[in-house]
């Protein structure tokens, strides 16, 4: 199987130093959604001598991140530092962020770890973001928690409050006037 058309191959034999990260391709044998990465092979006398590549596939990441947001609420993606969309959850078509959008802004000035809230320009509404870059990859992963179930999820967690309080506040109530009776007799 010949793959020098493809750029896992040809980006590391035209000199990148390092790993190499492809955009999301339907592998030729597999017939899947992968991810090839790699990094170019030297003879001992530093001539290219190949590459040395693994293909990852894209469903892992789908089903997992599927197990942690069956809902389908939140946002999960693995995305590149020039903005390519590797994975997302709930998928979304092949996408690239658009460079002046919060999250390549932040990564570009060299941001390994931030949040922010905005809108996501893969659909889903306004969101509350977090990313981490990914060891010493240009790889980030995001998290999107959509605005609309964190506000639900606090609503929920104030109602429990306020009724416990309002049990308390009802029986303090009533020894105080339990005890007002008492003394006044």
């Amino acid at each position: 199987l010949n793959n020098s058309d493809r750029a896992y191959f040809q980006v590391p034999r035209d000199g990148h130093k390092g790993t190499f990260i492809d955009d999301p391709v339907i592998g030729r044998v597999s017939g899947q959604p992968i991810v090839n990465i790699s990094r170019a092979r030297s003879s001992p006398d530093g001539e290219f001598n190949g590459i040395l590549a693994i293909a990852v596939f894209l469903d892992y990441f789908s089903q997992f991140y599927q197990q942690h947001n069956p809902a389908g609420q939140d946002s999960v993606a693995l995305n590149r530092s020039d903005g390519v969309v590797l994975i997302r959850h709930p998928a979304a078509p092949s996408a690239r962020l658009s460079n002046s959008g919060i999250f390549m802004r932040c990564t570009s000035a060299g941001a390994t770890a931030g949040t922010f809230q905005g809108t996501s320009p893969l659909g889903g509404g306004r969101r509350i973001f977090a990313f981490r870059k990914v060891g010493d990859y240009p790889v980030y992963v995001t998290h999107g928690l959509g605005l609309q179930s964190v506000r639900q999820e606090w609503l929920e967690g104030v109602a429990v409050h306020a009724a416990f309080t309002g049990i308390t506040i009802s029986g303090l109530l009533g020894f105080i006037l339990l005890a007002m009776r008492r003394g006044g007799s």
